[in-house]
């Protein structure tokens, strides 16, 4: 109930609001007076609406509940937007070991990062793939040290030589 004045007073503010800047902004002369009349009619009806269902039972009946519909809508989009992020966190990261690897002078061929996002909504890195030439086999300890230092120790590092990638 009380969320439900809270509601109906936010919208009764916005409405006079609204109808304010309309006022403001309308040019002087027959328009003025007609949107003056049709702006109180529109504030009159916001502020009404809630006793409108006085008759057929009382103030507790009245619902401002818009949850339900809204909630399946949110669901949805959280699961969308979670997909987003994790995807172009991934590219961040990949992004971010081909510089590191180019300031050691080592191309890498391709990279992957696995991710996932935590029940906190936190993303943990799982592992990051990198796939090397064979000739820089002897530099991986050069490259996990860097990646390690930016990523930090708890992030597995998968070296792959003379593989194809794909």
């Amino acid at each position: 109930m009380m969320e439900g004045i809270k509601n109906w007073i936010i919208a009764l503010m916005v409405a006079a609001i609204v109808g304010e800047i309309l006022l403001m902004i309308a040019p002087q002369g027959n328009v003025s007076k007609i949107l003056k009349v049709a702006v109180s009619v529109f504030f009159l009806g916001c502020f009404l609406t809630p006793f409108a269902a006085l008759g057929s039972g009382g103030m507790e009946q009245i619902s401002f509940d818009y949850q339900s519909g809204v909630n399946s809508n949110t669901s949805a989009l959280d699961e969308t937007m979670q997909q987003q992020t994790l995807v172009q966190f991934e590219k961040n990261i990949v992004q971010i070991a081909v510089v590191n690897l180019k300031d050691l002078d080592i191309p890498p061929q391709k990279i992957e990062a696995e991710v996932n996002m935590q029940e906190d909504n936190s993303i943990q890195i799982d592992c990051i793939n990198i796939w090397l030439d064979s000739s820089y086999q002897s530099r991986e300890k050069a490259a996990a040290d860097q990646l390690h230092s930016v990523f930090g120790y708890k992030t597995q590092l998968l070296f792959h030589y003379g593989e194809e990638p794909t």
